[in-house]
């Protein structure tokens, strides 16, 4: 999940702290999602162990990708937003 972390701390400006905290600000909400997102469909990894990394629930889990992929269909802008996330994260994974 480090290459994950790394790739959102530099293309969203959001560390892990951050995405931690409970803040509904709009910018680390969307990183939360994005980072959700990726990491459930790219990391094998369980709802459980995501929630744990990110001291949530896995009900939040579920819900914030369920929000994830509902902006996906709608807002083109978090769509853009999330498959640079997931190419730079991509691209990271394979030159460890």
């Amino acid at each position: 999940m480090k290459h994950l972390e790394k790739a959102t701390r530099e293309l969203l400006h959001v560390t892990l702290d951050q995405m931690r905290t409970t803040s509904k600000d709009r910018h680390l909400a969307d990183a939360r999602r994005i980072f959700v997102f990726i990491a459930i469909r790219k990391i094998v990894t369980t709802q459980k162990d995501l929630a744990k990394h990110l001291n949530r629930s896995p009900s939040w889990v579920t819900h914030t990708f369920d929000s994830a992929a509902s902006l996906m269909t709608v807002n083109s802008n978090f769509r853009a937003l999330l498959n640079q996330v997931e190419d730079y994260y991509l691209t990271l994974k394979k030159h460890r």
